[in-house]
């Protein structure tokens, strides 16, 4: 392929790499803007924010450091979740699930129940449409040693 494509008036062109480099911008930019923009439209960031504002009004375990966090939002439900690291050994299950107990209870939650399986244990708690459901997962085998997901159903 020649050198000049696309040639100007004044006898230059765009190298190759130059073409390239502008069709992809051109691709990318309308690819970047569905994927981030579109996904979001007003009645899900109406939704993300109740549940950043349910999970807000919880206390957090004293130990617990955010790592992360990630949502979900259907048409009918929707969650948040919170992942957290501990120093090795400062916060078994069961103190954790005290703690949440402890705290949620009089505020009107009711236990739900509890689930254990080989890397995970969680105890869940319901009050009216929302739930909260506190995980631990052996870090040794996991990123994040708890996870507390708030769920709400619209």
């Amino acid at each position: 392929m020649p050198d000049n494509v696309f040639p100007t008036e004044k006898g230059e062109g765009l190298s190759d790499n130059k073409v390239l480099i502008l069709c992809l911008g051109v691709l990318l930019i309308p690819m970047l803007f569905i994927a981030l923009v579109l996904p979001f439209n007003p009645g899900d960031r109406a939704k993300l924010e109740s549940l950043r504002r349910f999970a807000a009004e919880i206390p957090v375990y004293p130990e617990f450091k955010e790592l992360d966090s990630a949502w979900v939002i259907k048409s009918d439900h929707g969650s948040f979740t919170v992942y957290y690291d501990v120093p090795a050994y400062s916060a078994g299950f069961e103190t954790v699930k005290r703690f949440y107990t402890e705290a949620l209870t009089p505020q009107g939650w009711s236990f739900a129940g509890e689930e254990e399986s080989a890397l995970e244990r969680s105890v869940s708690f319901r009050k009216g449409k929302s739930s909260i459901i506190v995980t631990y997962k052996d870090g040794e085998y996991s990123d994040w040693d708890y996870a507390v997901s708030y769920w709400s159903r619209y």
